[in-house]
C-alpha cells in the first residue's frame, strides 16, 4: 500500500511538473511572437519619422500611410 501510494504521489508531481514547464515555455513564446514586428508597421515608424523631420509633406505622408494600410 504504502508503495502504491509513493509511485502515485511521484507520477503526479511528474505530471504536474511537466505541464508547469510546457505552461512556462508557452508564454514565453507567446510573448516573443507578439513582439514581432511586420513589415508594414515598420514602414509605418519609418514614414512618421521622415514627416516630423519635415522631408515629406503632410498631404505626402496621408497617401503614402493610406496606401500602406
Amino acid at each position: 500500500m504504502l508503495l502504491e501510494s509513493t509511485i502515485f504521489l511521484g507520477g503526479l508531481i511528474l505530471v504536474v511538473g511537466l505541464a508547469l514547464v510546457a505552461a512556462v515555455v508557452r508564454l514565453i513564446t507567446s510573448r516573443s511572437s507578439s513582439r514581432a514586428i511586420s513589415p508594414t508597421d515598420h514602414a509605418c515608424d519609418v514614414l512618421g519619422e521622415r514627416y516630423l523631420r519635415g522631408d515629406i509633406t503632410t498631404e505626402a505622408y496621408r497617401d503614402r500611410r493610406h496606401a500602406l494600410r
